[in-house]
């Protein structure tokens, strides 16, 4: 029997009294794309870390390839790109060891790559076509080029389950369509990508599923059944049409 690769479960998240997600269940299976579609504030990023274990669940679990997210991100199962806010990009830090960090879980206490840990990393490198760029400050790159080095990160360690926050959000048409592409070639592979966007038509390109978030999950399926003038009108106002 085919199990979920992300198994989300009646999960609520609070920050002090402010309930920010609410009984949120979702399910993904291998080889799926699914978009991850809400207004801001409708909780999208709190479900990534509550996934991603970064934040507690108040209610329900969350398990990834049916471990639960810190045995998943220790196994290196699991890669989250999040919004570029949330990023230091004035840390000092090349191209080639952002990518490589994707491999850190894998490496033990010195972190020392041996020769099929670079072919991971030069690989992952030429799949978002930043091997010119390997010796390059993170700092240094456009905002499409630093979104490619992140997913490949996710690459190079080989993840199940990638999560990606506003992957496009200030990004030149030239990388969404690159970063589209690796999505659905790593999809093709049997990874499970989770995705938000604001950008529907861009989005609705390169998914499989969708996802309608207002503090919980609203509707899960088809883009064509999910992404309805009426529903996205509930998701974005929490209005019906009359």
């Amino acid at each position: 029997m085919n199990h979920p690769a992300l198994d989300i479960r009646d999960v609520s998240v609070s920050y002090g009294s402010v309930r920010a997600l609410n009984h949120a269940s979702l399910q993904l299976y291998p080889g799926v794309v699914c978009g991850l579609v809400g207004m801001n504030g409708s909780g999208k990023s709190s479900l990534f870390k509550a996934t991603m274990g970064v934040v507690p669940c108040e209610t329900g679990e969350v398990r990834i390839a049916g471990m639960t997210p810190e045995k998943a991100r220790s196994a290196g199962l699991v890669s989250y790109v999040p919004q570029s806010e949330e990023i230091d990009w004035g840390f000092p830090i090349s191209v080639r060891e952002v990518v490589a960090m994707g491999l850190y879980g894998k490496l033990g206490i010195t972190r020392k790559l041996n020769r099929r840990h670079e072919r991971h990393v030069e690989h992952a490198l030429e799949q978002v076509a930043l091997t010119d760029y390997t010796h390059r400050q993170i700092g240094e790159l456009s905002g499409g080029q630093r979104k490619r080095a992140f997913v490949a990160r996710a690459i190079a360690q080989q993840a199940r389950v990638l999560l990606l926050d506003e992957p496009f959000a200030g990004v030149d048409y030239a990388s969404e369509q690159m970063l589209g592409q690796v999505l659905r070639e790593l999809a093709s592979h049997g990874a499970t990508v989770l995705v938000s966007s604001h950008d529907l038509p861009s989005l609705t390109q390169m998914i499989d599923e969708a996802a309608l978030m207002r503090r919980t999950i609203l509707m899960h399926g088809t883009p064509e059944h999910v992404l309805t003038s009426e529903n996205i009108m509930q998701a974005f106002s929490g209005q019906t049409k009359a």
